[in-house]
């Protein structure tokens, strides 16, 4: 029987990963994360978003589609199949905003689908709503 990583302790606060290969907007969503209480951390591409999903069981992903190595669609292909991780919230960040993209995006099990350029605000907004969900199932 496999046993499942431990995640990261972090005395109660809520940890988001960002997968995302734009540095500056990388930068700018952890910046804004953290200024809302949350513990954000920043992966480059898909292979290692993935990983450190699996390794650090975030509570949060804010995934891009199109990245190197590994795209955002097998990013969350991968994340839905794992009974594990299946209830994992996922917000898709993405440029692509094409109507089978978006559709795409909800039948693969995103949680929200926002697409670039986007308001801070809303995307703020839409990580508390989530977060409080996945919270208050949790409980």
């Amino acid at each position: 029987m496999s046993q499942e990583p431990a995640p990261t302790p972090t005395n109660g606060v809520q940890r988001i990963l960002v997968v995302e290969d734009d540095p500056n907007l990388a930068v700018i969503l952890k910046f804004n994360l953290e200024s809302t209480g949350y513990r954000v951390d920043i992966a480059r591409d898909g292979v290692d978003g993935l990983k450190r999903i699996w390794d650090e069981r975030p509570d949060l992903v804010v995934l891009d589609i199109m990245m190197p190595r590994m795209d955002g669609w097998e990013v969350l292909e991968s994340v839905r199949s794992d009974p594990s991780l299946r209830r994992l919230p996922v917000i898709i960040l993405t440029n692509k905003r094409e109507d089978e993209s978006i559709a795409r995006g909800w039948s693969a099990g995103a949680d929200f689908y926002l697409t670039k350029p986007f308001e801070m605000a809303d995307l703020l907004l839409v990580t508390k709503r989530i977060l409080q969900a996945a919270s208050s199932e949790r409980a």
